[in-house]
């Protein structure tokens, strides 16, 4: 057996570190993965020195065997918009202990498309400073954990964006990690950003509580007042609805306040800091992008939610610290790109509007040149009737013997 068969029989490749306090000799993607290692099903990268941007374009070529890449203890600081495309028969993604700074991300089409094989998704000990919940509401008819734990997340964001109406079925089952960050909210305001408001429909709020049920915020700096009094109470009020969070297993009733001092340590569903008389005048912070009002006698500025029907539909996007909601720049960028994007199909229109017109007048000319000699001059005549054994047609008037006679001879 030479060298080539040998490595096209190998499934699982490993390319790390040998010593401790060492990092491995990677300091990208190997570009002859593809070549030298075709049939590989797990990658195992962790440990190494690969930096920057992470381009997974290198792994496509891999298709449908490979199930499982591990890239933790790296330095890589970003994903390419085509992470999760790449390969649709992913399993287990890892790449914990990096310098990402976002998640990775997608865009609508892909998500109502999202590969149904995921199952563990690994982002701990990054630098991520928002945390958007599309993993959570992918459909994948499976189980699938979500671990960004140990972050730096402080604030939400909805790029794709995410309208709970545009949901048809309660969401998949999900763990979501979020313990140990810095997230001081969980309030209403998630609500409206992400459209989860009776007015939106009667299961834009349940359908969007199933799925932060399971989601983990212990160790965050928790501020329990009444930025969170529709979701806490709407929660209390239909808690027989939600069986895990009644029986105490959902990891959401593992959240706890840390101020005010008055309710520390208390449960975040549970805790005694909301009542209707105190909390019955409050108003949510102002925001500039919400698909719904969870107060019915609010009027605010709502968007229009959006119906997603090709890959260049345009994405708005919210991010939420605290009280303040802006857009980010890179969210604005992606914004740009799609639009850009969604103009190019004009130009195929148009140039079928040209060509069909061209055509239109090339036929109507033919058939000018065909059907009398009024329409084009003589020139233009002997061109078609060149070389050809008969003259054109011509009805000879009834006075003209000589041409009626040359008439009935023909």
């Amino acid at each position: 057996m030479n060298n080539a068969t040998l490595q096209a029989e190998v499934t699982s490749l490993t390319v790390r570190r040998l010593a401790p306090a060492t990092s491995g000799p990677l300091t990208a993607l190997p570009t002859n993965l593809c070549s030298a290692y075709p049939n590989i099903n797990t990658l195992d990268l962790s440990s190494n020195s690969i930096t920057g941007l992470l381009n997974t374009s290198k792994l496509a070529c891999l298709g449908s065997n490979l199930r499982s890449i591990l890239l933790s203890d790296n330095s890589i600081s970003e994903i390419d918009y085509n992470f999760f495309q790449s390969n649709r028969q992913l399993q287990t993604i890892d790449l914990s202990a990096n310098e990402l700074e976002s998640m990775p991300s997608i865009d609508s089409t892909y998500f109502f498309n999202f590969i149904t094989t995921l199952t563990v998704m690994n982002l701990s000990y990054n630098q991520i400073t928002h945390v958007d919940f599309w993993p959570i509401f992918v459909r994948t008819s499976r189980m699938m954990t979500i671990d960004l734990s140990h972050n730096q997340i402080r604030n939400y964001t909805n790029i794709i964006p995410i309208v709970m109406k545009q949901l048809t079925q309660t969401p998949d089952p999900r763990i979501f990690y979020l313990n140990d960050n810095k997230l001081e909210r969980f309030s209403d305001v998630l609500l409206q950003q992400y459209g989860a408001c009776t007015s939106l429909g009667n299961t834009s709020v349940p359908y969007f509580i199933v799925g932060i049920s399971n989601v983990l915020l212990t160790n965050n700096p928790l501020i329990c007042d009444c930025e969170s009094n529709y979701l806490v109470n709407f929660l209390k009020d239909q808690i027989y609805d939600y069986p895990m969070v009644n029986n105490r297993s959902a990891l959401l009733i593992q959240a706890e306040c840390a101020s005010p001092v008055s309710v520390a340590g208390q449960s975040f569903i549970f805790s005694n800091y909301t009542s209707y008389n105190i909390c019955r005048n409050y108003v949510l912070p102002s925001m500039s992008n919400a698909y719904c009002s969870v107060y019915s006698n609010v009027v605010i500025s709502t968007l229009t939610p959006p119906v997603f029907t090709s890959a260049t539909t345009a994405v708005s996007s919210t991010t939420i610290d605290g009280s303040l909601t802006t857009n980010s720049d890179d969210e604005q960028d992606y914004n740009l790109a799609t639009n850009r994007s969604s103009s190019s199909p004009a130009w195929y229109i148009i140039l079928g509007i040209v060509l069909g017109l061209l055509l239109m007048i090339t036929l109507i000319t033919y058939g000018c040149c065909l059907c009398n000699q009024r329409y084009l001059p003589e020139k233009c005549r002997s061109r078609f009737f060149k070389n050809t054994s008969y003259e054109p047609f011509i009805r000879p008037s009834e006075d003209d013997g000589a041409h009626l006679n040359a008439y009935q001879s023909k």
